[in-house]
């Protein structure tokens, strides 16, 4: 997952990440460094794209763990669009 955020000059800070979990509401990303609380982020995933505020990051075994809330109305639809690397579990085989 590639993550941009703008940060406090408002230059892009661009980083690469592993999309942990996502819901309905917004996604949980693992990324190398920190990003900041409140932060506005545009986001993009195999095809799966859009903006998002980070609600919580806290440093997790090997990497920091960012929580954000979708923006502008987006929500994640799973007939839509599904990581190729998620494991949903109770969930059938389309």
């Amino acid at each position: 997952m590639r993550v941009t955020f703008r940060d406090q000059t408002g230059e892009p800070v661009r980083q690469t990440g592993l999309l942990e979990d996502l819901s309905r509401d917004g996604l949980c990303v693992s990324l190398p460094y920190p990003l900041p609380v409140g932060a506005e982020i545009d986001f993009a995933c195999d095809g799966f794209l859009g903006q998002a505020r980070v609600e919580y990051c806290h440093i997790g075994l090997y990497s920091y763990l960012a929580g954000a809330k979708f923006s502008n109305g987006l929500v994640w639809n799973r007939s839509v669009w599904r990581p190729s690397h998620f494991l949903l579990l109770g969930d059938k085989e389309d």
